[in-house]
């Protein structure tokens, strides 16, 4: 398979409600009935979620070399390799809109705290080790918080495959599977080790302590270790792929009866009725160990719908449209960039409603209408001019020697 149909848009999916709830989060009108106050609802409490989206999604992608390596009886992917993706993947663009949000930072807010060590966390992925550094830019681009986490998970996922290859002289998809449940075993103990070891105290601990205070709130349930977790969804999900893509007869037998549309249908119906059932529920309600993001249940919907969508008939392709294939393209620029751009148009458009929120609807479109259409265009002009050329550099330089060949992991 060399597209994994139906991938990117679930990647748009995760983007957009990225994007939608900041932007909501910066109305103050109340929707006039109340399905619409339940939508707004939506995305004001639920769509953060698509954060989770994202680290499930970068599981299944890059895992998926490791395992059709494992079970093709073939050694390993090279690290080298990998570490040059990764590198030229996240790098470029994060370093450049890390560096210019502070430097913005610097001009308008010149009395933020601890900025120096918060910038030296942000270049080196450690902020999200700590509350004092957890938002490396708080002000003016909160998003920017996940991606220390997203990297640790990438150090993560080659440590534990390769202890799945050293450990397996006899290799099957059983071993493997059980091999990966005693690592989710482990994570949600250490998970667990943590948030009993790791509580911060209650001074200043709260969003009304501006943003140390709301990461202060946060941790220790928003940690590395932890979000391990949702990536590990992923990394099921791709060695069920795998599995079904080493089974011909099975698969076909089942796609007779749509049985990979039907049951990414129900994944995605699953996904929706959490996001909104779960519109009133307080912080770190429906889940396991006080875990962000409704975890597990919301990242195995999501697991469910990756693993069968690439052999789905119909629904792949709806996911797949022109619109979302392009917006997964640019999701990394249109998820680091968006939140920048809305507080500096937010400045200048609307400088009577500062910080938040516009209370005036048509306003309100028209600024974030604003802020889509330059998002939209930043992000593309920084894939096309820094992330593309930086990838297709590190590709030429390790052409032939890898395995990373999926369409869609070049955007992962």
């Amino acid at each position: 398979m060399s597209r994994f149909l139906g991938l990117d848009g679930v990647r748009a999916i995760a983007c957009l409600l990225v994007v939608f709830h900041h932007a909501v989060q910066r109305l103050g009108v109340l929707a006039p009935n109340e399905f619409l106050a339940g939508v707004q609802r939506v995305f004001w409490i639920t769509a953060p979620a698509g954060v989770s989206v994202f680290f499930v999604l970068s599981g299944t992608l890059l895992s998926y070399p490791f395992w059709k390596q494992y079970l093709d009886n073939q050694s390993m992917p090279g690290l080298k390799d990998y570490t040059i993706r990764r590198a030229a993947r996240i790098i470029p663009g994060f370093y450049l809109v890390l560096t210019l949000s502070l430097l913005l930072e610097i001009f308008l807010l010149p009395e933020s705290p601890s900025r120096l060590l918060r910038y030296i966390t942000g270049l080196t992925f450690t902020a999200g080790f700590h509350y004092t550094t957890f938002f490396p830019v708080p002000a003016l681009n909160g998003p920017l918080w996940s991606i220390s986490l997203e990297v640790f998970s990438y150090l993560l996922l080659p440590i534990f495959m390769g202890g799945l290859f050293w450990l397996s002289k006899r290799r099957s998809f059983t071993t493997a599977l059980c091999y990966w449940l005693g690592v989710l075993a482990l994570i949600l103990v250490l998970n667990s080790l943590i948030q009993t070891l790791c509580q911060p105290d209650d001074i200043n601990r709260g969003w009304q302590y501006g943003a140390v205070g709301g990461a202060k709130y946060w941790m220790p349930n928003y940690n590395p270790i932890g979000f391990f977790a949702h990536y590990m969804m992923g990394i099921f999900a791709a060695g069920f792929m795998v599995w079904l893509g080493k089974n011909p007869a099975l698969r076909e037998r089942l796609a007779k009866f749509y049985f990979f549309d039907l049951f990414a249908i129900g994944g995605l119906v699953g996904f929706i009725t959490i996001l909104w059932t779960q519109k009133t529920t307080p912080d770190f309600g429906f889940s396991w160990q006080n875990q962000p993001y409704y975890y597990p249940a919301l990242a195995l919907s999501i697991g469910a719908v990756l693993t069968v969508v690439p052999y789905s008939k119909i629904v792949g392709y709806i996911l797949d449209n022109r619109f979302s294939r392009y917006t997964a393209k640019i999701s990394f620029g249109i998820y680091i960039w968006h939140f920048l751009i809305m507080m500096l148009v937010m400045a200048i458009a609307a400088p009577d409603h500062k910080p938040m929120p516009i209370k005036d609807f048509p306003t309100w479109i028209e600024v974030m209408g604003i802020v889509v259409m330059l998002t939209y265009m930043l992000a593309s002009l920084s894939w096309h001019f820094i992330e593309k050329p930086l990838l297709d550099i590190a590709h030429r330089k390790i052409h032939g020697s890898n395995n990373f060949k999926t369409n869609t992991s070049k955007n992962s």
